[in-house]
């Protein structure tokens, strides 16, 4: 397969970064994951998921023990899951596709909206109970 000259739609290395950073690492890992498909190279997908999982887990246990912060427990581990996946993971994975076109985010886009917006549905109907 010639990489450099397929029709590829790939999700951009910024809208993984972004949908990591606001939902979280196992988006950005699935997001990736999709992406790794599309150019044959399937045997690594489930671990990058499963590792970004427990990283995931594991970054959420340890600021729990620090701050009792919520915001920088969710965001402190998204952060860190974007940046490596965003630069490390993708240099290594999709380094040579160079020309593809971007995918559409409707999707990513939608599961954001919901998250979101259960939150804060969530959150009036605690408040409003109290």
């Amino acid at each position: 397969m010639d990489l450099s000259k397929s029709e590829l739609k790939l999700y951009t290395r910024v809208t993984v970064i972004i949908f990591t950073i606001f939902l979280t690492g196992l988006a950005g890992a699935l997001m990736l994951a999709y992406n790794l498909r599309e150019i044959g190279k399937k045997q690594g997908v489930w671990a990058l998921i499963i590792i970004t999982l427990i990283a995931d887990g594991i970054l959420f246990q340890v600021l729990n023990r620090i701050t009792l912060d919520n915001w920088l427990r969710y965001f402190v581990p998204n952060m860190i899951a974007a940046l490596i996946l965003g630069f490390p993971i993708w240099n290594i994975f999709l380094k040579k596709v160079d020309i593809y076109k971007p995918k559409a985010i409707w999707i990513p886009l939608i599961c954001l909206i919901l998250f979101y917006g259960s939150l804060i549905i969530g959150n009036y109907l605690i408040s409003k109970h109290t």
